[in-house]
């Protein structure tokens, strides 16, 4: 089996295996599988989970690559459990084969979405993370205090259980309005709408569990809001979730002189 494009160059085997391909949409051939699996395995290949998908690999990325194509794909099981460290919280964790899928889609999305970020948005993207953020915030404290010889002000802002407040439905219909494909369409609304707290398994002790506020936990805030904390999908929602807020306030200082 060629990795590359999902030929079979083995025809003189009885047992080669078919290849798949994505038809229209090279997003869904056995190459975008295979290569968004490379880009899952990174951080999780000791796992139990990828070491059971790895165990019958060839044959799990095909039958994936196939559900895709068909549009039968459902995400699985996730397990849940709790976090102590700095506070509480609540994490959904997906199964390998489902964290393949995810990077699939952001691999995708991030063609169209990331020169539409403004540049100072640091959370889970590439060459950015919080050193660079810290870097950029002293070059502006340096430049608005003329070099700590003068006062300057800043705004600190934070938006309360904010994975827990996204709203499904203005979540997809960002992407709707943005034009993506009909086959992203419909694989974006069976991520988003995906209720993890239908179908999980939890790990640790569920006593713990009482001490998750309400507005923090997925089993209180509503099946149409909120997005499990802990997969890639989700932090990158979030991203575009509030792209469109801050291109408002952009606009509102750029329409106001830009003053401060």
């Amino acid at each position: 089996m060629n990795f590359n494009n999902g030929n079979d160059n083995n025809k003189n085997n009885s047992k080669y295996v078919r290849a798949v391909r994505g038809g229209k949409y090279s997003l869904l051939s056995f190459r975008s599988v295979y290569e968004a699996y490379l880009d899952c395995r990174r951080r999780k290949r000791g796992t139990v989970n990828a070491l059971r998908f790895e165990f019958d690999l060839l044959n799990r990325l095909t039958a994936l690559a196939l559900d895709l194509q068909k549009g039968t794909y459902q995400p699985s099981r996730s397990v849940c459990f709790i976090v102590r460290s700095p506070k509480f919280r609540e994490i959904f964790a997906s199964d390998f084969r489902d964290r393949i899928v995810h990077h699939l889609v952001v691999r995708e999305l991030e063609k169209y979405w990331e020169p539409r970020f403004i540049f100072d948005s640091y959370a889970c993207r590439k060459d950015k993370g919080i050193h660079a953020a810290v870097k950029r915030l002293q070059g502006f404290m340096l430049k608005a205090t003329f070099s700590g010889k003068k006062t300057a002000y800043f705004l600190q802002l934070d938006i309360r259980s904010f994975f827990m407040s996204i709203d499904k439905y203005i979540l997809f219909s960002i992407f709707q309005d943005s034009g993506v494909p009909d086959v992203m369409g419909d694989l974006l609304q069976r991520i988003i709408f995906h209720d993890c707290t239908q179908n999980y398994y939890f790990r640790g002790d569920r006593r713990m569990m009482a001490q998750i506020p309400p507005h923090k936990s997925l089993f209180k805030v509503g099946a149409d809001k909120g997005l499990p904390i802990g997969n890639l999908t989700s932090q990158f929602f979030a991203n575009v979730y509030l792209n469109e807020l801050l291109h408002r306030l952009l606009c509102g200082l750029a329409g106001r002189g830009g003053r401060r």
